[in-house]
């Protein structure tokens, strides 16, 4: 009689085990465990939030954007009353009417004094000109003397060689001639004395009244340069009192009031900024020890908390950017707006900043591709709060086990341990 030690059924379950052991050992050598690491951070759509700030101090008057209004680059989203240009414009202003009405009274008094010095110049042209009448008068009757002297001076001489008159008589009417032209010569040159003086009288008053035409001249084209000047402090006013966005965006939150002072740099509103058709991208933080693990072209598992992963999975994403060195509180703040988040994700230690970029899917209501087929049926936002697990690297199960292996089996750490 056959003795039967095991049954088929034994059989069969030594085998599925042996399979397992097989399987395990198989699994051990030619699987892979992939090794994660976790940060934490927010979903922004790429351009990130950016803070709008006064250009110059002043007090701000209006603010023309509510939280959630979508704005251009170029809108005015604020004005600010620019205290100090105010009252440069004041100043320029009573400058300029200073300027005028000193002017004005100058030329006034310079005006009476010039309207003497010509009056008494056109009475000394007067009087020259009277003066050269009774010149050219006197010069007339000399010679008309002179003529009658030379025809008398023709007769004697006659007369003398015909032996009726002696030649003395002739001498007397020759001197009387050379005396007379004498009298001409000196008239003559005293009317052209007088001549001379008059065309300097006439000169002095040209000069009187072209030094007024230049005088306002020069007024003028200083009050053109101050009104300039003016006009320029104006528009730069009129410029400077408004905030105008450098960017494409939503406005998230308005950090300015109105009738508060502001200085220059200031934040007055925080945006989203949008670039045209711009994805959503992930800004994660890491902790310094796992941050410098992940490296660019990583793959990515991104969750957004308004999503259960239970439900729906993750979405899949590849690690674009790493930064180089921990990030500041500051440069956190800056890239987030957000003192809280920031507090949460700096609390231990200066973490790195790594930037990851959603896969794109869109069949998905998302737009996004998950490890679900679908993912959420919503629309995942810009400024949602994220995790995510960046896998840094893949090995084989037996590199995890060997390890222990050497440690309990063979002792073999035991005294680095002690």
């Amino acid at each position: 009689q056959l003795i039967i030690i095991t049954s088929p059924l034994g059989w069969l379950a030594l085998v599925a085990v042996g399979g397992l052991l097989a399987a395990a050992v198989f699994w051990g050598f030619y699987g892979t465990i992939p090794a994660k690491v976790q940060g934490q951070g927010i979903l922004l759509q790429k351009g990130g939030l950016v803070s709008i700030e006064a250009q110059n101090s002043g007090t701000i008057t209006t603010i023309n954007v509510e939280v959630g209004d979508i704005i251009e680059k170029g809108d005015i989203v604020a004005r600010i009353h620019r205290d100090d240009l105010l009252e440069q414009i004041r100043q320029a202003q009573l400058e300029l009417q200073n300027f005028k009405t000193s002017f004005e009274e100058q030329q006034k008094a310079k005006e009476e004094s010039n309207q003497i010095q010509i009056q008494q110049l056109e009475q000394e042209i007067a009087n020259n000109k009277q003066q050269i009448q009774n010149l050219e008068s006197q010069l007339n009757t000399q010679r008309t003397l002179l003529r009658q002297q030379e025809e008398l001076r023709e007769g004697f001489a006659r007369l003398v060689e015909d032996g009726i008159f002696s030649r003395n008589k002739l001498l007397e009417v020759e001197n009387d001639i050379v005396s007379i032209q004498q009298n001409i010569n000196a008239l003559e040159l005293e009317i052209e004395k007088v001549k001379n003086q008059l065309n300097t009288y006439s000169l002095e008053i040209k000069q009187i009244e072209s030094s007024k035409s230049l005088s306002d001249l020069e007024y003028w084209q200083r009050v053109d340069k101050m009104r300039l000047a003016v006009q320029a402090l104006q528009k730069e006013f009129a410029e400077t009192s408004q905030i105008v966005s450098p960017y494409n965006g939503k406005v998230v939150e308005i950090v300015g009031m109105a009738d508060a002072l502001i200085n220059q740099g200031s934040t007055v509103l925080i945006l989203e900024a949008r670039q045209e058709d711009a994805d959503l991208e992930a800004i994660l933080y890491f902790s310094p020890f796992t941050g410098k693990k992940v490296q660019p072209g990583m793959s990515a598992q991104v969750l957004p908390t308004t999503v259960k992963v239970e439900e729906y999975g993750f979405i899949k994403g590849i690690v674009t950017e790493v930064d180089k060195y921990p990030s500041t509180i500051e440069s956190v703040l800056k890239t987030l707006q957000n003192q809280q988040l920031v507090q949460v994700l700096a609390a231990n230690a200066a973490p790195i900043r790594v930037k990851i970029q959603l896969v794109r899917d869109e069949e998905t209501p998302s737009g996004y591709e998950w490890s679900s087929r679908q993912g959420p049926p919503i629309e995942i936002n810009s400024g949602t709060l994220c995790s995510a697990e960046v896998t840094v690297k893949e090995q084989a199960p037996i590199t995890l086990v060997i390890p222990v292996l050497k440690k309990y089996l063979l002792g073999f750490g035991q005294s680095a341990e002690s």
